[in-house]
């Protein structure tokens, strides 16, 4: 189709993986509607917002999606934003209407249509969310302004649980609360909907651990890991008789919103959908070729080379985190962490260091990131890390150090892995290895390998 005047420009601004599926859905829907638009997949460095902006103006852009900090950055520049996006605190989509910008945040309003798809109204009911993340925090406050009476929040991490909670239920009309997720969870008596917002539960050997017992014919349960047609946490609910809602539904139904403020047309979301399943299954296609083959380096190779860059002229801090990563990935594999666990424990185990030496900024910044956080996600957002893992990776690595709380099986990894080679690199004797034993160790494949190096067992 040949450009004119008229044709739109729509992008996604960031660094991110779901760029790819977002524009196959968006052209699609172009070709559908008879329009004459195209979308672009722009990575954006942090800071340079404004230039962004300006760049969109001169294109005439009919509007845009955000990833990474760009959600953030763009929020001093708006017009306006809608009720969830003012809470959030963070954009996902931007409508450019008579030269005004106005933010949206989509996650939520994809969930929420998802459930209504299944005869489920949000209005007067009680959720529980698993999780205390960026999307935890989307489907908090959307599930809040669709009416929600109740939402409980069962999180690892308690201080951003109670944030989540604070911020929903200071703005909102419904009660909102974290409980600690704390061994096997609980689902509180009287949920209605439990919202799935953790990485965990692609496979059986990493399911959230839960009471799935508790799950009945008469609840609905949703999982916001995108890009994924199904997964084992709804397969096992579903033996329960719960009714489900699909990472895919929820991407499907946030990309056919976008797609209509964009261009005030409507493009049917089962066409979303299969769009994104042809396209996922490309992507499964080509992992497997490239593992089987002799390709360029992977992520992971370039990231432990932006690691020696960081870390250039301090050889014994190289050889630290070169041991950890081995260590962690080890562990993690006899373990059976899940894919999206492992590259989290992996990518943190190589960030590791950036604690160390002159990268030991800890300050925190507006956004409640450290420094050495913010410097890594940087570096992630460049080789285009997926935000799971991103997420993960960051929180692992900020809470790294001695006497912190563990909160789950790769942060509890990470740290065996770690004081496996602290042990070597202070040369510590038998009684100061069984002392750590004691206090850190838990995955039997770290004790064995704790025992076989220092202890002789």
């Amino acid at each position: 189709m040949k450009s004119h005047q008229d044709t739109g420009l729509i992008a996604l601004f960031g660094s991110s993986e779901a760029g790819r599926l977002i524009g196959a859905m968006m052209e699609a829907g172009f070709k559908e509607a008879g329009l004459d638009y195209r979308f672009a997949n722009i990575s954006v460095e942090k800071g340079k917002m404004e230039e962004v902006l300006q760049a969109a103006e001169v294109f005439h852009m009919k509007g845009f999606n955000l990833d990474g900090p760009c959600s953030k950055e763009i929020l001093p520049y708006l017009d306006m934003m809608s009720p969830a996006a003012s809470i959030i605190g963070e954009v996902n989509s931007v409508r450019v209407q008579d030269g005004m910008l106005i933010g949206e945040n989509s996650i939520g309003k994809g969930l929420v249509s998802c459930l209504m798809e299944t005869g489920f109204s949000v209005q007067g009911k009680n959720l529980c969310l698993l999780g205390s993340g960026r999307t935890a925090r989307a489907a908090a406050v959307e599930c809040a302004l669709s009416g929600a009476e109740k939402i409980v929040i069962l999180c690892r991490n308690k201080e951003e649980g109670e944030k989540i909670a604070w911020m929903t239920a200071s703005q909102t009309d419904a009660a909102v609360y974290a409980q600690p997720w704390e061994g096997k969870a609980q689902i509180p008596p009287g949920t209605d909907a439990l919202i799935n917002c953790t990485p965990l539960g692609k496979t059986e050997a990493d399911l959230p651990d839960l009471d799935y017992g508790q799950i009945t014919g008469n609840m609905v349960v949703g999982d916001l890991v995108m890009g994924r047609p199904d997964t084992a946490f709804l397969h096992r609910c579903r033996q329960q008789g719960a009714a489900t809602v699909t990472g895919i539904d929820i991407m499907a139904a946030q990309a056919s919103l976008n797609f209509f403020l964009w261009t005030e047309a409507m493009f049917p979301r089962t066409l979303m959908r299969d769009v994104l399943l042809e396209e996922l299954e490309g992507e499964t296609e080509e992992k497997t070729e490239d593992m089987a083959s002799d390709g360029p380096l992977d992520k992971e190779d370039l990231l432990m080379e932006k690691m020696m860059e960081q870390l250039r002229g301090r050889p014994d801090q190289v050889r630290h985190f070169l041991q950890v990563a081995e260590f962690a990935k080890m562990i993690g594999r006899r373990e059976k962490l899940d894919e999206t666990a492992m590259a989290a424990l992996s990518t943190a185990a190589i960030l590791c260091s950036l604690g160390d030496e002159s990268c030991r900024e800890t300050n925190q910044g507006e956004d409640g990131k450290t420094e050495k956080a913010g410097k890594a996600e940087v570096m992630l957002r460049d080789l285009d890390y997926d935000d799971l893992v991103i997420d993960r990776a960051l929180f692992l690595m900020d809470h790294c150090g001695p006497g912190q709380e563990v909160d789950g099986p790769d942060h509890q990894i990470l740290l065996e892995a770690i004081w496996l080679v602290r042990l070597s690199e202070e040369k510590a004797g038998k009684e100061e290895a069984e002392r750590v034993r004691r206090e850190v160790f838990h995955s039997p494949s770290a004790i064995r390998f704790l025992n076989l190096l220092y202890l002789q067992y």
